[in-house]
């Protein structure tokens, strides 16, 4: 019996031996946040345009469409989807007709 006891003290120091160990090796670890530097732009950058016009050409474009035809469509998607089905029905019907 004594000799299982003193492999049990041996394999206790052991398993503490090892821990501190670890410790040791943890603690010496630099754990200090590097400092990172702020990139540079070592070439010229162009100005940005500024937003002011921005969307100005399409507005100008959608004025000039609305002034030349003067009629705003204003179908409902339903009715637009019945036409469109109406078509497709009056088109399969002239193929079914040459068939």
């Amino acid at each position: 019996m004594a000799g299982i006891d003193k492999a049990a003290v041996v394999f206790s120091i052991a398993i503490a031996l090892i821990g501190v160990g670890i410790a040791v090796i943890g603690d010496s670890a630099d754990n200090t946040p590097t400092t990172t530097t702020t990139p540079s732009i070592s070439t010229q950058v162009s100005e940005t345009k500024s937003s002011e016009g921005f969307g100005a050409d399409l507005a100008a474009k959608i004025r000039a469409e609305a002034e030349a035809g003067n009629s705003v469509n204003t179908d409902s998607l339903q009715d637009r989807q019945e036409a469109a089905a109406e078509k497709a029905e009056a088109e399969a019907a002239a193929e079914k007709a040459e068939a």
